[in-house]
């Protein structure tokens, strides 16, 4: 008998959050099962569904207050809750915060579980559990686990594997987690030496460097066409990206004339526009516009459509960025901080790397470097930027590959 998989994402199949990765992969692994169940964990009615493959079946899971009230009470029957408070005092990181923190992510996979069951109940032939993000769903998998012949396996991105990425600066129960888990795929080389210096108790066969990628299919040989240096930057306007210190620093540049470009929006746009309004509006050699949000598919066409001369991030934390893995697959350079696992997309050979606290004279100085380069010169960094996302982060060769790595689990 063919064996099903069930796979829990947060939104896809909606068309919001991690549809973005998930529908370059969903084609190559639902080809490796007889049926694909996906359980998103959030509830977009509103963002509409994207087409999946016909053999994969979609639960969407609806709970209200009291269901989720009604999961605490088990919290405090749980033996691995009073394991993970002690696993804190031990650790000296307890405190209300962090405990409540624990309550919180167990009472969600608690809830999950509920969900899952069913699914397990309605199709026995799910061998394998495979959840998206390392979190609280990973959690309700491997409490399954235990009294089930399954395997359970985990992407870890950001959010779900450092702990400096929340207030607490905790990760609730991956020593638990990590003990029962059958593989971890970490989308970055960063993020897998990170998690076995912090968390790691097992062989190293366990855990395994999986990259997402980008499709693209786009014609990239585009002629530049404009007199100005095109500086295109990509991201949330939120205080993590630091896009006010591009604003800041494109204010020191006299001596070359930038056409300036953002896409995305978020809690400071206001702030952002207002400031580059002051900064560069009076500044004859500096043009800027904010294209505002735009979905990745129209920000593909956009690069197909226009010539960019060099992306930039000073982002000042980091998973593995799609943003330029985009611009990377169209040959662009790229400027960027050295966070996370920003050094395995861009280095001297394709851009300009920077100190993680990239102040305003070193992003000034990565600017006017890249733009003052020979055209023989700028035509290699293109080259290599391209050939990289060839090698490495080409999503259609990728998914392949991960898709291969599931089936072989079973």
């Amino acid at each position: 008998m063919m064996k099903s998989l069930l796979f829990v994402t947060n939104d896809y199949p909606f068309k919001t959050g991690d549809s973005a990765f998930i529908r370059n992969e969903i084609d190559y692994v639902s080809k490796k099962f007889h049926a694909v169940h996906i359980l998103p964990m959030a509830s977009r009615e509103n963002c509409g569904f994207w087409q999946v493959p016909e053999n994969v079946v979609v639960h969407v899971s609806k709970f209200n207050i009291v269901h989720r009230l009604f999961t605490f009470i088990p919290v405090f029957f749980s033996f691995s809750f009073y394991s993970e408070i002690f696993l804190l005092i031990k650790k000296r990181s307890f405190s209300f915060k962090s405990a409540s923190m624990a309550m919180r992510f167990l009472s969600g996979a608690i809830l999950t579980e509920i969900k899952i069951k069913q699914i397990l109940k309605r199709d026995k032939s799910i061998c394998l559990i495979y959840t998206y993000w390392y979190w609280y769903a990973t959690m309700a998998a491997l409490r399954l686990k235990e009294n089930r012949s399954l395997k359970c396996v985990t992407r870890t991105h950001r959010f779900d594997l450092y702990k400096f990425r929340n207030n607490q600066n905790y990760q609730p129960y991956k020593t638990y987690m990590d003990k029962k888990i059958d593989k971890i795929f970490f989308i970055s080389k960063n993020g897998y030496d990170y998690y076995i210096k912090e968390f790691a108790g097992s062989e190293d066969k366990k855990y395994l460097i999986s990259r997402l990628g980008i499709v693209n299919k786009y014609d990239v040989d585009i002629k530049k066409s404009k007199d100005k240096f095109i500086l295109l930057s990509c991201s949330n306007m939120v205080p993590v990206k630091r896009v006010d210190l591009i604003v800041k620093s494109l204010a020191e540049i006299d001596e070359i004339s930038i056409h300036w470009i953002h896409i995305g929006d978020g809690m400071l746009n206001e702030n952002i526009s207002s400031m580059a309004d002051d900064l560069l509006g009076p500044k004859k050699n500096i043009a800027f516009e904010f294209k505002g949000y735009m979905h990745n598919d129209n920000l593909m066409e956009y690069y197909c459509n226009n010539y960019v001369d060099c992306f930039i991030s000073i982002s000042e934390s980091e998973g593995l960025p799609v943003s330029m893995m985009e611009a990377i697959s169209f040959g662009v350079p790229v400027i960027a901080t050295n966070v996370g696992g920003v050094s395995e997309l861009v280095n001297s050979d394709i851009g300009a790397l920077l100190d993680p606290r990239g102040d305003i004279e070193e992003v000034k100085k990565a600017i006017i470097g890249i733009s003052k380069l020979p055209k023989e010169k700028m035509a290699i960094l293109r080259k290599n930027a391209r050939l990289l996302w060839e090698s490495s982060f080409n999503a259609e060769v990728n998914s392949a590959k991960f898709a291969e790595e599931l089936a072989s689990i079973i």
